[in-house]
């Protein structure tokens, strides 16, 4: 893939110059993902918060702190704390016992094993469907899931380069109808313009 800064390793590839094919529609079926309903945030992940707030309480049975690690480009390392169960009804009874500081909130995410995670987000939307000029859908030919590609308008493109400049070896969480669809990490400034979202 090119455009390499932002690292698919949740699902979230900046659009590419080559690989997916957008307009072999007839390989797969329109993708269930709604861009008039997206938001993207960042997460808040490094943050202590969770830790804090879970360590004043006791994990019903199902629920599990996990921990994702990985280096900025830097080589600092990022420990992110969050939380798995095997369902988000589960996940959203736990935490809604939590007291998050004003400008958090926490989303959730459905895993291909069945489970459910937590993200710790920042409430500001950074881009959502008001950034987007036009879409296109295809399929990723490396996963055989269907994607769907953004371009931005002109504003939305440069502040997404500003976004992905600031969050540099964080991860950007892109919600649909407030429920995680990717949160890769974002390696360094992003200025194509475009992102491609794979949808499971």
């Amino acid at each position: 893939m090119k455009f390499r800064a932002l690292v698919a390793v949740l699902g979230l590839v900046v659009a590419c110059t080559a690989g997916a094919d957008l307009n072999s529609t007839q390989q797969v079926q329109q993708p269930a993902f709604s861009v008039e309903h997206m938001q993207m945030k960042v997460v808040a992940d490094g943050h202590t918060t969770l830790q804090q707030l879970i360590d004043k309480t006791v994990l019903p049975d199902g629920l599990a702190a996990e921990i994702d690690r990985w280096k900025t480009p830097e080589g600092n390392e990022v420990t992110d704390l969050y939380l798995s169960a095997p369902s988000r009804q589960a996940l959203e009874h736990y935490t809604a016992q939590l007291t998050l500081p004003a400008d958090r909130e926490i989303a959730f995410e459905k895993l291909d094993n069945g489970r459910w995670r937590s993200f710790l987000l920042e409430k500001t939307v950074e881009l959502d469907a008001s950034a987007v000029a036009s879409t296109h859908t295809g399929v990723d030919p490396n996963t055989g899931r269907p994607i769907v590609e953004l371009e931005f308008t002109p504003a939305g493109a440069q502040h997404f380069a500003e976004l992905s400049t600031r969050i540099s070896g964080h991860k950007l969480a892109v919600l649909e109808d407030g429920v995680v669809v990717q949160a890769p990490i974002v390696n360094g400034p992003i200025t194509g313009g475009r992102a491609q979202i794979t949808v499971r």
